[in-house]
């Protein structure tokens, strides 16, 4: 998020009515932005690769029998709750 502000000494006047302008845009999506998804763990505690933790069954990728559409398969991977970010790593795609 950018804003535009006045310079500290500036000796001007701007009207309560006066629109400042502030542009956002996404940014480029970085390791940091994903997080291991529920039965995942990341292999060295710190930004590694997320792996399945021990001790964990992690499901087939064959889909239910009552499936009739879509059905969602994690890749260990999830965007952190609230981020935006767009482009860049992709961690769901792997």
């Amino acid at each position: 998020m950018k804003y535009v502000r006045r310079k500290r000494d500036a000796a001007c006047f701007n009207s309560e009515s006066f629109e400042r302008p502030i542009s956002q845009k996404p940014c480029e999506c970085t390791e940091q932005d994903w997080e291991c998804d529920v039965g995942y763990d990341r292999a060295d505690h710190s930004r590694g690769n997320c792996v399945p933790q021990a001790g964990v069954q992690i499901n087939n990728y064959n889909a239910p029998d009552t499936c009739k559409d879509y059905y969602a398969v994690t890749q260990g991977y999830r965007k952190v709750a609230g981020n935006r970010c767009e482009g860049g790593i992709n961690r769901a795609a792997i």
